[in-house]
């Protein structure tokens, strides 16, 4: 994400310059960036990373969850599933298998649900519960379970590109207003000179870019949410997860 970060700091001088541009005046140019940058550090840039983060750990949860259970159904040994479910994890989910590396392959499974976090987990423990204790053929109890799986593995991936593609046709959108902009600036130069000391055409400047924040916002929320991008586990939390990482 540092280069996500590196982009939104350009985009923020990107846009006090244009700012300038259009007004000629440091006194807008420099506000209207320091908005974007706050706008762009403290709101989008850890919104987006805490999107991509859900959408990573969604999709291990995912591939994690049916190469257990096919390799369950194979082997029939809950450490030959786990071993194999988990070896292309990578990142986060590598760092938390390694924390766990001491533990009992059921142990660790049940740990697991502290990471993924999601009520399909949840689900995929109580069969794997009933499977350990009435035993039967795992794929038929689990036929329900990896259907919804997949659902929502398909469902989030179109989400996915339906963001993608509304991201495309929102920027196009403003590059256009963008470029009216700067036709009012040299198309109508000699219209300029009396527009640049108007107070009229300043304050519209000032409630453009206003208005451009406030769809960058509505954006944000609608495509990733940000309600609790700033929530941190309380130390309390992250000491009880170490402590049962440790055993």
């Amino acid at each position: 994400m540092k280069e996500g970060g590196i982009l939104f700091f350009v985009l923020s001088i990107a846009l006090g310059g244009i700012a300038y541009f259009c007004t000629q005046s440091f006194l807008i140019a420099i506000p209207v960036g320091l908005l974007f940058l706050l706008l762009f550090f403290f709101i989008v840039f850890p919104s987006v990373a805490n999107y991509t983060k859900r959408q990573r750990i969604r999709h291990e949860c995912y591939v994690f969850v049916n190469a257990f259970l096919i390799t369950l159904s194979v082997c029939q040994s809950l450490d030959k599933s786990y071993e194999l479910s988990t070896q292309s994890a990578e990142k986060e989910f590598k760092q938390t298998i390694d924390a766990i590396g001491h533990l009992e392959a059921k142990e660790r499974v049940d740990y697991l649900s502290s990471y993924f976090k999601m009520p399909i987990y949840d689900m995929f423990l109580s069969l794997l519960n009933l499977y350990i204790e009435q035993g039967g053929d795992i794929l038929k109890l689990s036929k329900t379970l990896m259907e919804e799986l997949t659902r929502i593995e398909e469902t989030e991936n179109s989400l996915q590109k339906h963001g993608i593609n509304a991201l495309i046709q929102w920027i196009i959108l403003w590059a256009m207003s963008l470029a009216i902009l700067a036709f009012v600036r040299f198309g109508l130069d000699s219209f300029y000179t009396y527009l640049k000391n108007s107070t009229s055409y300043l304050i519209m400047i000032l409630v453009y870019f206003l208005f451009l924040a406030i769809s960058i916002l509505v954006f944000t929320y609608k495509y990733t949410g940000f309600a609790t991008f700033l929530r941190k586990p309380k130390k309390k939390e992250r000491r009880m997860k170490r402590e049962k990482a440790k055993g």
